[in-house]
Parts: C-alpha cells; sequence; structure tokens
C-alpha cells in the first residue's frame, strides 16, 4: 500500500506530520510527502525514510492562495488540485493523507480523475478559526471571507473523506455529526521525546 501525505508548504520542519510520517515508515509503509518548495530545496529528499517530492510556488502566491480557498477568487484549489494529480501518478498513490481543510476540497476535486483513499488530517477548527484570524477578519478578507460557507464547506468535505484524523476528542464529537465515529481517528501532537531530548 502507498500512502501520499498532502502538505502545503516546505516539509521538513512540521513536528506533526514528520510523527505521523515517521510511524507509517517505521511501520513498514511506502509513503511519500507531496510538500512546497520556495526556492531553496531540492525537488526531492529522502529524509528519515520520508520520500518528500518537492512542488514550485512562490511564498506570496501560497499565502493569498489559501486566503482564497471557498472565495470566488479561489485559484489555489485549481493548482493544489494539479499538484496532487501530479503526485498521484508518478507515485502511484493508494491512500492520500491531506493535511489542513483548507485543501481537502483540491484532494476531492482530484478523486474525481484518481481513486484512492481520502483521509482528512485537521489540525484545528478551521471553520471556527477563520472568524479571527488577522486576513479573514480585515479588507478585503472580510468581505471575500464567509465563517458559514466555511462551516457548510467543512461538513460537505469532510463527508466525502474515508476516514478523518482529528486532534482532540472534542473535535471527534464535532466533526462525527458529518462521518461515522469509528471513522474518526484522534492523534494528539505529541513531541517526539528522543528529538525534544
Amino acid at each position: 500500500m502507498k500512502i501520499g501525505m498532502i502538505l502545503d508548504k516546505e516539509f521538513p520542519p512540521d513536528p506533526r506530520v514528520e510523527n505521523e510520517a515517521k510511524i507509517l515508515v517505521d511501520n513498514g509503509f511506502d509513503l511519500s510527502i507531496m510538500s512546497f518548495n520556495y526556492g531553496n530545496k531540492s525537488k526531492f529528499e529522502n529524509y528519515l525514510g520520508i520520500k518528500i517530492y518537492r512542488y514550485p510556488i512562490k511564498k506570496m502566491i501560497k499565502k493569498k492562495g489559501t486566503a482564497l480557498v471557498n472565495t470566488i477568487l479561489d485559484f489555489y484549489t485549481i493548482l493544489i488540485t494539479r499538484y496532487i494529480i501530479d503526485f498521484i501518478t508518478k507515485n502511484k498513490i493508494d491512500v492520500l493523507h491531506v493535511h489542513d481543510l483548507h485543501i481537502l476540497g483540491a484532494a476531492i476535486e482530484a478523486r474525481k480523475k484518481q481513486d484512492f483513499i481520502l483521509i482528512g488530517d485537521l489540525h484545528e477548527n478551521y471553520a471556527d478559526a477563520i472568524k479571527y484570524y488577522k486576513f479573514s477578519t480585515t479588507f478585503p478578507g472580510n468581505i471575500l471571507i464567509s465563517p458559514k460557507k466555511w462551516k457548510r464547506k467543512e461538513k460537505e468535505w469532510i463527508s466525502k473523506c474515508d476516514y478523518v484524523v482529528t486532534v482532540v476528542d472534542e473535535m471527534k464529537e464535532r466533526v462525527s455529526a458529518f462521518i461515522e465515529k469509528d471513522k474518526i481517528i484522534v492523534y494528539g501532537n505529541y513531541p517526539n521525546l528522543r528529538k525534544f531530548l
């Protein structure tokens, strides 16, 4: 079974992603990560047994694109969908593990062209947090970005996942309204004790 993880930033670093990836690699899974390259890293790297494929993007495009997901100006989902399809095709991915709600829509679009098991990893309660982020509460974000629309998208996208990973039990309870409880896994943000020490 080939597992692919989708992360829309440079990797490493990301302790949560690294911990999850390392557990899978250490248990014999073939794991690849699609991440970004802001211009200073190699296109491919084998990092602790994790295969990292980096796709080029400018930091400003990523920053603005992330903010515009789920708005009438959303170009980011189209870009990420193309990258995901390329990544899945080249690596023959069976299971796609997507980090963060805002790129889950791109994975769902990619699934229309490719067949894979979809896992959504919710690092935070994004649909609620959007009400407090600076980019969504100041002009022009406060006009373009709708917390109500994000609540609807969260429900729609999570219901299309095969499995969901949350950080805490309270989030598991909340999203169990959208997907069966036995398809939700709680994995907290635990430190890697070896690295920490």
